[in-house]
């Protein structure tokens, strides 16, 4: 039965948590099961990190449609930017 495999490991576990004397060691349990209870609690939103990921993978997943030309022109307009892109370009130095 697994549950009592399970049982049995955490009797262990208890067991030697009442052996520590440290109270460093103690904290140090005390922050390790605190972000263990964190990681399962947000395992949700923290995904793992893939080693690598196309553009059209990140679009797909992200639901990508694009940019409207005419918003995008709309947008522009509306800002009203007389600067050539070079120059804005090189106010972000």
């Amino acid at each position: 039965n697994m549950t009592l495999h399970i049982d049995s490991r955490k009797i262990e576990i208890l067991k030697k948590i009442t052996l520590l004397t440290s109270e460093k060691d103690i904290a140090d349990l005390e922050r390790y099961l605190e972000q263990l209870q964190f990681r399962h609690r947000f395992k949700e939103v923290f995904k793992p990190m893939r080693d690598t990921i196309s553009v059209e993978q990140l679009r797909k997943e992200q639901n990508y449609k694009g940019i409207d030309k005419q918003e995008l022109d709309n947008l522009i307009d509306a800002i009203n930017i007389e600067e050539p892109y070079e120059d804005l370009l090189s106010m972000l130095d």
